[in-house]
C-alpha cells in the first residue's frame, strides 16, 4: 500500500497505528533468508537538525521500556545489533542523561570488551578521548577500578608494552 499526503500545509500523521492490548502495533518481516532490504526504513529530508527531525523517532513515555531495542538473536550470527555511520561532520552516536544515569553503559558478557575504540590503518584521529570542561566540576575525568587483582591498564607505544599501571 502506498499512503501520502501532498498538501504542505498538513501537520497530522500520515499513519497512525494504536493498540491498547499488549500485541505489537506494528510488525514488519522480510522473510527470505537471501534477503537484502530493511523490513523498515525511516528518512526525512529537512535541512534542521531540531530535535525530532529524525528517520526514526522512538520515545518510551512510561517509566519502562525503552525508546529504542536491536536484538541481535542469532546466537551464531556475526553481524552487529546497530550499526551508526555518519558520513557528514557529525557524530555517529551522541548520548546524553540528563538526571543521574550514565551517558554510556556497556557490558558484556563473552569474552570481547565492553567498550573497544580503534582508529584504522586510514584514519587519524584517536581512539578515546574524556573531557571535563566544566571548570567547577572537580570529580575524576577517568575512574578505572580492577577487582580481581589484575593490572589496573597496560600502556603500549608501538608493539610492546611501554609503562605498566598497577596498585
Amino acid at each position: 500500500g502506498r499512503f501520502n499526503i501532498f498538501n504542505t500545509s498538513n501537520t497530522s500523521d500520515v499513519i497512525t497505528v494504536t493498540t491498547v492490548g499488549n500485541g505489537i502495533a506494528g510488525n514488519f518481516k522480510v522473510d527470505r533468508v537471501t534477503g537484502t532490504s530493511a523490513a523498515v526504513k525511516g528518512e526525512v529530508n529537512s535541512q534542521f537538525a531540531n530535535f525530532g527531525t529524525a528517520g526514526v523517532y522512538g520515545i518510551s513515555s512510561g517509566t519502562g521500556g525503552y525508546a529504542g531495542l536491536f536484538h541481535a538473536s542469532n546466537a551464531s550470527g556475526n553481524g552487529p545489533a546497530l550499526i551508526a555511520i555518519a558520513d557528514g561532520n557529525g557524530n555517529a552516536i551522541t548520548a546524553n542523561a540528563s538526571n543521574s544515569g550514565d551517558g554510556v553503559e556497556a557490558t558484556v558478557d563473552g569474552t570481547g570488551s565492553a567498550i573497544y575504540g580503534w582508529v584504522p590503518n586510514f584514519g587519524t584521529g584517536r581512539a578515546a578521548r574524556f573531557t571535563n570542561f566544566n571548570t567547577s566540576n572537580t570529580n575524576a575525568v577517568f575512574t578505572a577500578e580492577q577487582r580481581s587483582g589484575g593490572n589496573i591498564a597496560i600502556f603500549r607505544a608501538g608493539s610492546t608494552p611501554a609503562n605498566v599501571a598497577r596498585i
